[in-house]
């Protein structure tokens, strides 16, 4: 029984059972993996998954049920299930379902080209020797590894709510090992694209580059120090703290941004917006998990709070509207709120060269380690172990690591000076992705040597 036999299966035990309002979330997962080390392929994994999470509004409580079983028995089974489960529910909180009404934005189902298996493990091995032939400093512990996905969800519900979303997309990844006499150094790169886009000589020379410039690495002076944050450590801060923009979290007074939302609480330099159809990213959702329809908004501009996220449930007690973010992290996960494709806006201060040239003097940030241990999600205070490079007369010096920043998230948006022009569009992460330009935060305490 595929999906849609399935829905129809549990719209008829819904009828026989009197149950009246109720939703149902799908999603299917298929994926082809391999893993290259040494010189050798080293795993090879295909993985197909599919289930439906069934959620009903009883007595105006909500129970859910979930299961990969697609028969009428099983249909039946969940309903009832799903019943049971709401009449044990406690909370006087008011269930909702997602009525007719939203207009969707019109997105194309994402498919791109799809490899055959002959083509993922070739390609994987190529770009695994080029590796190894780019430098003579490259030593084992490389690794590389490819990827295809594909992904769909769909929602209906008792309302009439019928949508449905497809999405493919290759992950290529690699990670180089540089040996110096006894030490060695790694760096990494990965990408979602589409497979017939892949650039074998850009991604080899880009993750061989990056390990090599480790070489020689130490550690800095203790002071404090012009940061610069790569994109890829801006993007991290957002991830990491992101509980600062969750409506739910704000409710549970979990957010300093709660009742902040028309207050200035970053730089005017800072504007982060939430795209479910940012250009570049493999996910175009148009609809979240329960069936609301996602809309471009912005949380921060020019520095002044506009928003949180809300999904219904973390919306109604707000006083606010959902902003369609409600997602799943799996079928049969609760719906919290997530971003779509979260993004700080470029800057108008240049590339990450021009903006190492305006700082003259400073320090690089391109990996922050131990974040679930060093960074507090709801105070927002950090103290993370770091790597990067010295900026030194305006540009990219020595390699330094084993340092540690610390400080605050929510005056680190106050202190950014300088946004970079470039954004990079980064792998999705589930349903979301985290994406931002470089920037700079003067006077950044770093504790070295």
């Amino acid at each position: 029984m595929n999906y849609t036999e399935m829905k129809q299966a549990i719209k008829k035990a819904c009828e026989d059972l009197q149950v009246e309002k109720y939703d149902i979330y799908y999603m299917e997962n298929a994926g082809t993996g391999v893993n290259a080390l040494f010189h050798d392929i080293n795993n090879f994994s295909t993985e197909s998954r599919a289930g439906i999470c069934f959620r009903a509004v009883v007595d105006g409580k909500l129970g859910q049920a979930s299961t990969e079983a697609m028969s009428e028995e099983e249909a039946y089974r969940i309903v009832e299930a799903a019943v049971r489960n709401a009449k044990l529910m406690e909370s006087a909180e008011e269930a909702m379902i997602r009525p007719l009404g939203d207009v969707y934005t019109d997105a194309e189902s994402l498919h791109t080209t799809a490899p055959a298996t002959a083509e993922v493990v070739e390609t994987t091995l190529k770009l695994q020797e080029g590796i190894y032939a780019a430098d003579s400093r490259i030593c084992d512990g490389t690794e590389s590894g490819l990827s295809y996905d594909t992904l769909k969800i769909a929602v209906a519900n008792s309302e009439g709510v019928d949508l449905s979303f497809e999405t493919d997309y290759t992950t290529v990844y690699a990670e180089a090992s540089a040996a110096d006499g006894t030490e060695k150094y790694s760096d990494w790169t990965e990408k979602a694209v589409d497979f017939k886009d892949i650039d074998l000589d850009e991604l080899i020379k880009e993750t061989v580059d990056s390990a090599v410039s480790r070489i020689g690495e130490a550690s800095c002076d203790t002071g404090r120090y012009t940061a610069v944050f790569s994109p890829a450590m801006t993007a991290t801060m957002f991830a990491t703290f992101f509980t600062a923009f969750n409506g739910e979290a704000a409710n549970q007074k979990m957010s300093r941004f709660a009742d902040s939302i028309g207050e200035v609480v970053a730089s005017p330099l800072v504007t982060v917006v939430d795209d479910p159809f940012l250009e570049g990213s493999r996910i175009h959702l148009p609809f979240d998990a329960e069936g609301t329809a996602t809309v471009k908004k912005n949380v921060i501009e020019n520095g002044t709070l506009k928003t949180l996220l809300y999904d219904m449930k973390s919306a109604k007690k707000a006083g606010m509207e959902s902003t369609g973010n409600g997602l799943k992290a799996s079928y049969a996960a609760p719906v919290s709120v997530m971003p779509t494709n979260f993004v700080m806006q470029p800057g108008t201060d240049g590339t990450e060269e021009e903006i190492y040239a305006k700082v003259s003097n400073g320090i690089l940030i391109t990996a922050m380690n131990g974040l679930h241990a060093g960074a507090n999600p709801v105070t927002g205070d950090f103290s993370l172990s770091s790597a990067g490079y010295m900026i030194k007369d305006g540009k990219k010096g020595r390699p330094v690591k084993n340092f540690t920043i610390s400080g605050n998230f929510y005056q680190w948006l106050k202190d950014i000076t300088m946004v970079g022009s470039e954004v990079k569009v980064r792998s999705p992460r589930g349903l979301s992705t985290f994406n931002a330009p470089c920037v700079v935060v003067p006077n950044m305490p770093v504790a070295g040597e």
